[in-house]
């Protein structure tokens, strides 16, 4: 029997995140674990929102994490959860201009929430983030990374790829 009761996969865009839900979520199943996946673009909570537009952003997302605690608990199944801690709450955060400390912080909350699962991440880093988007660009296609851009750039101030979008995620990784 495993330990937790939440894995939650991270990392960038393409990185892996949905795959490896899947291919989790279908292994565990197929050796009888009761478990159930959580995906990123998923309507369960904990539901992300951008932090321009949410006046107590920590509150609320920390909000968001209660009662997703509390389904688990009732429950009391595995999950397998993608992108929903780091990234792309903490993400949005980041990208909001909250500081690399406030970052943190929110995500030991949300660790102190949700510590009764015994939580595990797997967190995929990326090596070349320019060769990583290219890659994702050829897989994904040119709008996807335009979809990004445009919610950076429109969101949270940032210029298009290959200026301050591009070093972000640098950072971010």
């Amino acid at each position: 029997m495993l330990a937790t009761k939440l894995i939650l996969i991270e990392g960038l865009g393409g990185s892996g995140k949905t795959s490896t839900v899947s291919y989790l979520n279908d292994f565990l199943r197929r050796r009888n674990f009761d478990v159930s996946a959580i995906y990123e673009r998923s309507n369960r909570r904990p539901k992300c929102k951008f932090p321009a537009f949410t006046v107590n952003y920590v509150g609320e997302m920390l909000a968001e994490w209660r009662p997703f605690l509390d389904e688990r608990e009732r429950v009391n199944n595995l999950c397998v959860m993608e992108g929903h801690g780091w990234q792309p709450m903490a993400e949005f955060m980041y990208l909001a201009g909250h500081s690399r400390q406030s970052v943190l912080d929110f995500c030991g909350k949300i660790e102190s929430i949700i510590s009764p699962l015994n939580p595990a991440v797997i967190y995929y880093a990326v090596d070349n983030i320019a060769e990583h988007l290219e890659r994702i660009a050829q897989m994904r296609g040119r709008d996807w990374i335009r979809s990004i851009e445009q919610r950076d750039v429109e969101h949270h101030g940032l210029d298009a790829f290959g200026g301050s979008l591009l070093q972000f995620w640098e950072e971010w990784n």
